[in-house]
């Protein structure tokens, strides 16, 4: 099966031998560095904006946390928590950048129960 790309520099189509491992209906690749989009699977699709609150959850716990090898704490709150799952299990003891990560990747719900917990009612800088 191949997956036909375009290289938004040059307009031209690629092919891909598969696809990548996303689940997305739409994605890009870029290079940070240069500011360019590499490449892009339907760039001019509308969609509904999904997870922008894992996002700025991830973006307040970022101010918030002068150390990513902190630990919080799983409760059972979290470990029960619906949808999307980093799979954490009450009592486990997690970096924040391990509930990053769990927040980001998988967009997991729990991870975001798990710093929200955690953070609570901190002062934001």
């Amino acid at each position: 099966m191949f997956l036909t790309v375009t290289n938004v520099a040059s307009g031209d189509h690629d092919f891909l031998i598969a696809p990548p491992a996303l689940s997305a209906q739409s994605w890009a690749i870029a290079d940070a560095g240069a500011g360019e989009v590499l490449f892009a699977l339907r760039p001019d699709s509308q969609l509904p904006i999904t997870s922008l609150s894992k996002i700025m959850t991830a973006l307040l716990v970022l101010d918030l946390s002068d150390n990513l090898f902190e630990k919080a704490v799983v409760s059972d709150r979290a470990d029960r928590t619906f949808g999307t799952s980093a799979n954490v299990m009450v009592g486990e003891r997690l970096t924040i950048g391990d509930l990053l990560y769990g927040l980001l990747l998988p967009s997991g719900n729990d991870a975001a129960v798990v710093l929200a917990e955690h953070y609570g009612r901190r002062s934001v800088k």
